[in-house]
């Protein structure tokens, strides 16, 4: 049965195949969520980086408003110009945290895309090799089937071929048979033969006998007849009493 034990390791291999894929698209979705509360993570300290950056702004922009109330300049002109700068490089200063934390964000947003979709690929290959090792399982159901179909046909030419010789068999019993029977005719007819072949013979004895009966009787007839046309002078004429003389065939 190395065909059995081939299918066997196919279908193990392929269940291996697809437990692996599994595992790898569950670890793929916690790639992906744990690089989603990174990317989130990152959005919620830009934003709080930048709100901090702008209050410390305010704050020192605050204390030079104040410093130079206290010593009598009007805002106007350079201190007005230096606290705009002030705004601008505070702002800009802002946007540029802004900027590297969305970027980053974006990158992790970007990978955990990436794990998704890679959980994904694992899913399918996984039914994938589910699916083969369905096919496999399949395919070693219908080469049994196969090999049991071709063994039934093979013990169904084997019986039929049994009955064919049983079938010549009783035919040659029966020739067997026929021949005997008209071998014990043969000697059968050979013996009413010979009975009738005895019977004859004897019947031509018995008419042989017959005949020859038939001839005495009639020279006897003839003997009586020639005696009494005898004179009785003749001295050998028998006497009245005298025995007749033995008669000799």
């Amino acid at each position: 049965m190395q065909g059995d034990f081939v299918a066997a390791t196919q279908v193990q291999n392929l269940t291996s195949d697809s437990q692996l894929a599994v595992i790898d698209s569950q670890i793929s979705r916690r790639n992906a969520s744990t690089l989603t509360s990174y990317a989130q993570s990152l959005e919620a300290e830009g934003r709080e980086r930048i709100s901090r950056l702008r209050e410390d702004g305010r704050r020192a922009m605050g204390v030079v408003r104040n410093k130079v109330a206290a010593s009598g300049i009007v805002e106007e002109g350079s201190p007005l110009i230096v606290e705009g700068a002030n705004a601008a490089n505070i702002e800009l200063a802002a946007q540029d945290v802004n900027y590297e934390t969305r970027s980053q964000s974006r990158a992790a947003e970007l990978q955990a895309q990436n794990q998704l979709a890679q959980s994904g690929r694992s899913l399918l290959q996984a039914a994938q090799s589910r699916k083969n090792a369905r096919n496999v399982v399949k395919g070693l159901k219908y080469s049994r089937q196969t090999a049991d179909f071709k063994i039934a046909s093979g013990l169904l030419e084997q019986q039929g071929a049994r009955y064919a010789m049983t079938a010549a068999d009783d035919k040659a019993d029966s020739g067997r048979q026929l021949l005997q029977l008209a071998d014990d005719r043969y000697k059968v007819a050979l013996g009413e033969a010979d009975v009738t072949e005895a019977g004859g013979a004897a019947t031509a004895r018995a008419s042989q006998l017959a005949a020859y009966g038939t001839m005495l009787s009639g020279a006897a007839d003839i003997a009586g007849g020639a005696a009494k046309l005898i004179p009785k002078s003749n001295p050998n004429a028998l006497g009245e009493g005298d025995a007749a003389p033995p008669k000799y065939l």
